[in-house]
């Protein structure tokens, strides 16, 4: 076990390409890292306050870790030995100290070896977890509903998970369950039934398996089919509905295959869009704070990274292609900069190094309207009635829902008054509704009440997404 610490110097290129209202940019750098480095996460790692990068490197059985600091400058440690070939990296809380550790799952060895840590990944002890056969991937969750993260493993070899259940002190209780054939890649996210359930891609026979979780750590599976040797699954939601779906990429027909999910943890049939050549991982991550997720592919023969951002329509995308050094095999998105944009990360395998997109991605800012009705219209001087400003997503797709607050004001007499102005927005759906109690004053006539909304600033300081300002008027009549 060693340490390197170091500083990287960075090349940056920006990249920009239209995609939503206003298209995903990004300045790009290149981070040397270990040998081959095969894979990578992004989590918060080191103890400082940012989010870091971690890459498995099969040339030299090591992870790398990347730290960025507030300027931007990189710093390197590396953990070693992992197994042989490490070939899957996954970050998350594996002791119950609050900090990530990493899993790693070694090809060669039939291994998943674990850096834990001691509240920092600078001190640290490590495990190695026997698996199936020929582990391919590696994924964190907290399968049985005690708060602690266990692991899932796809076996390539032996067509198997294994599952890692956390006793909480260290160590790890195995089972097994049946996958279809090849399994290269496992993810773990709620699929619509408030668990964390596992999706894996089975390269051998174009499917992926969907495995259903009863809270206990059960599952129930049902295959779906897919493209043409699907090697990398993710978990996501594609159309900005609230649950969550999936996506695929297969190596062998150069596609991306999404499946939306029906509320239930059931799924449509595919659809597809072309990637570059051979894809070989895909990331799914909001990148513009629209409520909608953006696909990123890895293509490892091109160079290139693919990244497909929805047009605010629950299906529709835009595609913009980047490059990247030589042969990327993994993808994430993270914040790596702090400043609350999702960042791109690949790991070139060819040029032992990441390719880091930094976000300057616009926020986007979605349409709203604004309706005001009074109950009842009609009172008399002195009189109160009640006031309700409903609030509406009207951008395309799936509405997000409007938060923030609404200011009422009349046109009459200074004595009118509101009680409970400005009020705060609650709701579901693409709607969000509050009211206030308006009490006219001491002059009979048609009054015309404005409700506006103050909609909600593209901070990028995570969701709901940013929201336009709007305003609508009601009469209400005052007679003596």
């Amino acid at each position: 076990m060693a340490a390197l610490t170091a500083c990287i110097f960075l090349l940056f290129l920006t990249w920009s390409a239209a995609a939503h209202a206003q298209g995903f940019t990004g300045t790009s750098s290149t981070l040397a890292a270990g040998g081959g480095s095969d894979a990578l996460a992004i989590g918060h790692l080191t103890g400082g306050t940012l989010n870091d990068i971690a890459t498995a490197n099969p040339g030299d059985t090591s992870v790398t870790l990347l730290a960025p600091n507030v300027h931007g400058v990189f710093s390197t440690q590396t953990l070693a030995p992992t197994g042989v070939a490490p070939q899957s990296i996954a970050v998350g809380d594996l002791n119950g100290d609050g900090v990530s550790d990493i899993a790693v799952a070694n090809a060669s060895d039939d291994t998943v070896t674990l850096f834990l840590s001691d509240g920092h990944l600078a001190k640290h002890t490590v495990t190695v977890v026997p698996v199936g056969t020929y582990p391919s991937s590696v994924a964190i969750g907290d399968l049985t509903n005690n708060g602690l993260n266990d692991l899932a493993v796809t076996n390539a070899g032996d067509n198997t998970v294994t599952l890692l259940m956390n006793n909480g002190d260290g160590t790890f209780t195995s089972s097994t369950l049946s996958t279809g054939t090849d399994p290269k890649s496992v993810a773990i996210g709620d699929l619509g039934n408030g668990q964390q359930d596992l999706a894996i891609a089975n390269a051998g026979d174009n499917t992926v398996t969907v495995m259903m979780n009863d809270g206990t750590g059960s599952f129930t599976s049902t295959t779906y089919p897919v493209g043409n040797f699907p090697n990398s699954v993710a978990i996501g939601d594609l159309n900005g509905d609230g649950v969550n779906d999936l996506a695929v990429t297969n190596g062998a027909d150069n596609t991306v295959s999404l499946l939306v999910n029906n509320g239930d943890g059931t799924f449509q049939p595919q659809t597809t869009m072309a990637t570059g050549n051979d894809p070989v991982s895909v990331a799914l991550g909001d990148l513009d704070n629209s409520g909608f997720d953006s696909i990123a592919v890895a293509n490892r023969t091109d160079n290139t990274m693919t990244v497909f951002s929805a047009n605010d329509s629950g299906g529709g995308y835009t595609s913009a292609t980047f490059p990247t050094d030589a042969a990327p095999e993994s993808v994430a998105i993270g914040d790596v900069s702090g400043d609350g944009k999702p960042d791109i990360a690949t790991a070139n395998a060819f040029g032992s190094d990441v390719t880091l997109l930094t976000s300057t991605t616009p926020q986007v800012v979605r349409l709203t309207s604004t309706s005001v009705s009074c109950t009842p219209p009609s009172v008399t001087l002195g009189t109160p009635t009640t006031c309700t400003a409903t609030v509406t997503d009207t951008s395309p797709g799936y509405g997000n829902t409007p938060t923030g607050k609404v200011t009422f004001t009349s046109s009459g007499h200074a004595d009118d008054s509101f009680t409970g102005s400005p009020c705060t927005l609650a709701g579901t759906g693409s709607t969000a509704s509050c009211q206030v109690t308006f009490t006219p004053g001491v002059v009979t006539g048609t009054r015309t009440v404005t409700a506006k909304y103050a909609g909600r600033a593209a901070t990028y300081t995570g969701k709901p997404p940013a929201h336009q300002s709007s305003s609508g008027t009601t009469s209400v009549v005052v007679t003596s």
